[in-house]
Parts: C-alpha cells; structure tokens; sequence
C-alpha cells in the first residue's frame, strides 16, 4: 500500500497504474530532487529507470515479480542500498529509500586488438548489486559513474569489425578507477553494388547465415558501397544478397553464395551486379508554385 508521506499528485496518479511502485528517495531525511531510481527484474533481468519529481518522489510501472530497486542522487554522487520488492497482480506498493553510501566511478579506455578505432558508441558497467549503467563512449573513452562499490563487470557491446568483451573489476566507495578493455577484432564483408554499370545509392544489402537467417542489414552509401560484420566471427557458408534501392522502379536483388569470413580479416566481395530492368526512378523536385497551391493559407 502506499505511505502516507507519498503527495497527493503521486498517490492520484498511482491510482491509475496497476501493478507500480511509488518510491521516496531521501537523503538525511530530505526529498531528493530529481534523482535516478533503478529497478532490475531478478529473473528476466528486465531494467526500468525513472527520475524523481521535487518531492523526491517517482512512479514506476512493472511487470509483476521480485525487483531489485537503488536510487542515487541526481549528480550520481550517492546511492542507496539495493531493496528486493515483491510487485504483484495488481495494486502500488510504496518504498522509501534513503542514499547515504558514497558511489564509484570508472574510466573506461576500450581499444581493438587490431589497433583499429572501436565504433562502439556506448558500453554498459554491471554494478556490485546487478542494476547497468550506461555510459557514451566517445573517442574510445568512458566515464561511468553511480556505480554500487564491488566487484563490476564492463560489457562492450560488438561494433564494426570488433567482437563484444566483457571486463571484471573492483572498485570502492568514492574512488574512481582506470581501466582498459581490449576488444578482439571480428569480420569484415564490403563491396560495391551496381545496375547497369551505375553505381546503386541506398540500396538494401542483407548477410545471411548457413540456414538462411538474416545476421545483419544495411543499405549502400553514395558511392554505392556497403560495409557488414557488427560482431561478425569466423563463419562459412554466409550469402549475401543486394537488393535494389529507391533508383530503379522495379525491384531486383542478386546474390553471393558460400562466403567465407575469418575472424580479424576483410572480405571484399568487389561489385554486385543487378539485373536491369529498364529506365530507372526519376526524381523532380516541387516548383514553389506547387507547394503554395497546398498550402492552406495561401490565397489562389
């Protein structure tokens, strides 16, 4: 049920959300303002966040099951200890949670084995009480903050040529510690696509596996060409089929049977050629003349 101490505006709104949690972050027995709550379904691993209103109060919506709620300040400065709550079927439970313990930070510096740039464009640090932090990686440099103090894992997701690595490290309350995580390179496939020797702007390139399941999609640049293997390992057996993008009327595709990828290689398939089909799409731009017809406003 919900604590009295929970606003008016918090306890109406509530009404109207089945099943929620309705937590009150305090510090030194004062509303926090705006700060963060997480909340981690301890068995789909599910993650919801929310940010708290001037009473330092926050509505969040949830499956029903077992949650692992924290909160921390808005500057991500100190954080709670991590509360386990039972949401059920229906109705809002209130939850108070105090931020007293100083958090840690990490500098995170993510490098290829192959000394070519990571693409990546964030990376995800699992605190000691299991709740993600999501930090932008820019220039191959993080700065994670609000971290639980303990043993934390860094996950690197996969990019362009690059696997996905994992990271395990201490950290203490109120440090803030340097790291280095190394990503292994991955697979690359390229090539050019062209119908009737013009080069195929936007069109659709997809990687298939051995069974015929799509791994990934892209569409070509200005100069035609495509670039595929986000995470891409050592594989056999991949096809890769072309299709043709908004220059042609009619749609056509071709394909290349029994690639092969190796891992930390590039593959260059060279040019895809797609059947032609006649004249292609022709683009006109709107007179201004046009436009003002349509608009609404403008007298005729």
């Amino acid at each position: 049920m919900l604590t009295s101490s929970l606003s008016y505006d918090l306890a109406h709104r509530a009404g109207s959300r089945r099943p929620a949690i309705a937590v009150e972050v305090v510090r030194d027995d004062v509303p926090v303002r705006f700060g963060r709550v997480s909340a981690v379904h301890l068995e789909s691993g599910s993650h919801v966040e929310a940010r708290t209103d001037a009473d330092g109060q926050a509505l969040l919506d949830l499956t029903p099951g077992r949650w692992s709620v924290v909160a921390r300040d808005a500057r991500r400065r100190t954080c709670s200890a991590s509360a386990s709550i039972e949401v059920g079927e229906s109705g809002v439970t209130g939850l108070r949670l105090p931020v007293a313990s100083p958090t840690a930070e990490l500098l995170v510096t993510v490098s290829g084995a192959d000394a070519l740039p990571v693409t990546a464009s964030h990376l995800t640090v699992l605190d000691a009480v299991g709740h993600p932090v999501t930090a932008s990686l820019v220039d191959g440099l993080a700065h994670v903050r609000g971290l639980a103090a303990g043993p934390s894992r860094i996950v690197v997701p996969p990019s362009y040529g690059h696997l996905g690595v994992t990271v395990d490290v201490d950290v203490d309350e109120g440090t803030l510690v340097s790291c280095t995580a190394v990503v292994p390179a991955g697979g690359l496939v390229a090539g050019r696509v062209l119908q009737g020797g013009a080069i195929q702007y936007a069109a659709v390139v997809a990687l298939l596996d051995a069974e015929g399941t799509e791994i990934e999609r892209t569409r070509t640049d200005a100069d035609g060409c495509f670039l595929l293997g986000t995470g891409l390992c050592s594989s056999r057996g991949l096809t890769v089929v072309a299709t043709s993008g908004p220059q042609t009327l009619h749609a056509t595709s071709a394909a290349v049977a029994d690639v092969v990828v190796l891992t930390g290689t590039y593959r260059d398939l060279g040019d895809l050629h797609l059947p032609a089909t006649g004249a292609g799409a022709v683009w006109a731009s709107r007179t201004r003349a046009v436009a003002g017809m349509k608009l609404p406003s403008t007298r005729v």
